[in-house]
């Protein structure tokens, strides 16, 4: 009577019945948020009380997700783990979009979701068109969107820099001659974190 029953083993264990349970549930609300009836904080907040009702652990969960992966993998021919080179083979070009195919990856995905899920209220997505001058006087970029101009540099900014002035001069031209709202940026300092 050496053998011991591991009740957490037994407990964590992932049965057919709770993969079709949870993918259904999951497609239910991916429908919901495709409809905007929800977004991702709900999604994720009713995923978490999915977990706690159905007395789901952490690692149980991560044992159903990793399933469902195998199972769209055998059913479907989705490999999360190579999105990049399944999505460049249906001629989407990621380079184009910026995104190395090396990082388009499931891990990549589901990381990159949890951020902006955590700061999805805080969080504004811009693009920005870039201009850099490196002359006697200045050395410094330029971000420009719309009526906004960030001028940024590492030491003083000379503002009767002629490069710097015709290039605001025709920036302020494509906007009908709206006023341009500058923002200075010196000494600004870089670093790795």
């Amino acid at each position: 009577m050496s053998d011991i029953i591991d009740f957490n083993k037994i407990k964590n264990r992932v049965t057919d019945k709770d993969l079709l349970k949870f993918e259904d549930y999951i497609y239910q609300l991916y429908y919901k948020l495709s409809e905007g009836k929800i977004n991702f904080v709900e999604l994720n907040i009713k995923i978490k009380q999915y977990m706690d009702y159905n007395n789901i652990s952490q690692e149980k969960f991560n044992d159903i997700q990793n399933k469902l992966l195998q199972k769209y993998k055998d059913e479907y021919g989705i490999d999360f783990n190579n999105l990049g080179d399944q999505i460049e083979d249906l001629g989407i070009d990621l380079s184009k979009l910026g995104i190395p195919k090396e990082t388009f990856d499931y891990e990549s995905l589901r990381k990159n979701l949890g951020f902006n899920e955590k700061y999805n209220n805080k969080i504004g997505q811009s693009l920005f068109k870039t201009y850099l001058i490196e002359n006697e006087t200045n050395d410094l970029s330029i971000l420009l969107k719309d009526d906004s101009v960030i001028i940024k540099s590492e030491g003083v900014i000379n503002l009767k820099d002629n490069e710097l002035n015709e290039f605001l001069v025709s920036y302020k031209k494509t906007l009908d001659d709206k006023p341009l709202k500058v923002e200075l940026c010196e000494y600004i300092k870089k670093y790795e974190y």
